[in-house]
Formats: structure tokens, C-alpha cells, sequence
């Protein structure tokens, strides 16, 4: 479990809350792209990047040779470059801001799915749902990856004068991309929540020694896939 957004529980949300979108006009757009395994196109990324740019909430590098001929004045805010950094570190809060935004409600729906599948009296339509729910969260955290990659390669052609926290971001994103596309691979099953409950008690038993550490919520997805092979074993 990736320790980027500081989680040291499980939080809790309302079944209201899990679902919010992330306020004050996010980096995500209002309509997700077609999701292939988990992830967008690359063609997708870099047009989304462009027009988030051109529509000015990207901050566009200053070119060097403006650079070379500005007059850098007083106060220092007034600036293009100081201007560039001030504009470059808003995106990046923010950017960080989303994803632990969802990062929290995709480990509560994790958590609520797995619950719910490891009780007797849930009904198949709620497992359903929590699925859909965690799955929805699990493409929302892939994308905000993948658009952090696509900004820090961008960059990359244009300057190489970037600020060393973007570069920060995207390391921890990249790994936590990972974990999100093996975990996408589960809940996409069609089988996801079938014939679970008796391997679940092995993990009731790792979650009571363990209460509210995501690393024994995120290790139980290892006795999910062991349950899915065995019931397509015996299928």
C-alpha cells in the first residue's frame, strides 16, 4: 500500500461521500474516457494534456528565449519565470490534493467490498454495487497516473528545467499504477464476488490481528485471486 497520501486507517465514508466527485473543479474530466484493462489511451493523454493547457490550468513553460530578454522587475511575483513556478506548484497541490481526494474512498470501497463479500446475509446486488463503486475509484486513481506521467513527459520536450517536486509525484504515482491495474484485474472479473466466503474467514482472522492497516486490507487480495482460480478450477 502506497504511503503517499499519509493513510494510516481505513476511512469511512457515506454511501453519499464515497461516490462525491473531487470538488473546485478537478484535474479528471466531468466524463471518464473508455477505460481499456484499467487505463486510457495513450492518444487520449496527450490530447487531454493539450487542451488542459490551452484552456490556461496548465501552466505553460515561458520559452527561453523570452526568458533571455524579460525584464525581471520588482516584486519578484511579477516575474515570468517566478510566475511559471507559483502556477507549476498550484497544479501539483492539487493534482496530489485529488488523488488522496479518491485514494481515501478507494480504500473504504475496497475495504466495504470485501466485507461485504466475506458475509453470509449480504445480497448479491450489494456485492455488485460495492463493486462497481470500487472499480469506478480504481479507474479514477489509474487515470490521474497516467495523466501525471503524461505531464512530466510533455515537460520533458518542452524544458528540462522542471521543478523537482513534479518528478516526486509521478515516481510515487507510477508505482501505486501498478497495484491499482493488478487490483483492476480482480474487481473486473466477472467472478469477483462468487464463492468467496470461505476463504474470506482466513481473512477475517489477518484483519483482526491487524485492525485498520491497509497493508493487511490490500494483502487480501492476494486470498481473492487464490479464490477465483479455485472456483474456476472446479467450474
Amino acid at each position: 500500500m502506497s504511503t503517499f497520501c499519509g493513510l494510516t486507517g481505513v476511512p469511512s465514508f457515506t454511501a453519499i461521500e464515497i461516490q462525491a466527485p473531487f470538488p473546485n473543479n478537478g484535474i479528471l474530466p466531468s466524463q471518464m474516457p473508455p477505460m481499456t484493462k484499467g487505463l486510457a489511451t495513450s492518444a487520449w493523454v496527450q490530447d487531454y494534456i493539450r487542451t488542459f493547457e490551452s484552456s490556461g490550468r496548465l501552466p505553460i513553460p515561458t520559452q527561453a528565449s523570452k526568458l533571455a530578454t524579460a525584464t525581471f522587475s520588482s516584486p519578484e511575483s511579477q516575474d515570468p519565470l517566478a510566475l511559471y513556478v507559483q502556477k507549476e506548484n498550484e497544479f501539483q497541490t492539487k493534482l496530489k490534493q485529488e488523488y488522496c481526494f479518491y485514494e481515501a474512498r478507494y480504500a473504504a470501497a475496497l475495504n466495504d467490498f470485501l466485507s461485504s463479500v466475506a458475509m453470509t446475509t449480504s445480497k448479491p446486488e450489494q456485492v455488485t454495487q460495492k463493486l462497481q463503486i470500487a472499480r469506478r475509484l480504481n479507474e479514477k486513481l489509474a487515470l490521474l497516473t497516467q495523466l501525471a506521467d503524461g505531464v512530466t513527459k510533455y515537460r520533458n520536450q518542452v524544458s528540462r528545467n522542471m521543478q523537482q517536486s513534479i518528478n516526486s509525484v509521478n515516481t510515487a504515482m507510477q508505482a501505486r499504477r501498478e497495484e491499482l491495474l493488478d487490483q483492476q484485474e480482480i474487481l473486473s472479473s466477472e467472478s469477483a464476488a462468487a464463492d468467496l466466503s470461505r476463504r474470506m474467514s482466513e481473512y477475517a482472522k489477518e484483519k483482526a490481528k491487524a485492525n485498520n492497516n491497509l497493508l493487511s486490507l490490500y494483502g487480501v487480495l492476494n486470498i481473492v485471486a487464490l479464490a477465483m482460480i479455485f472456483y474456476i478450477a472446479r467450474s
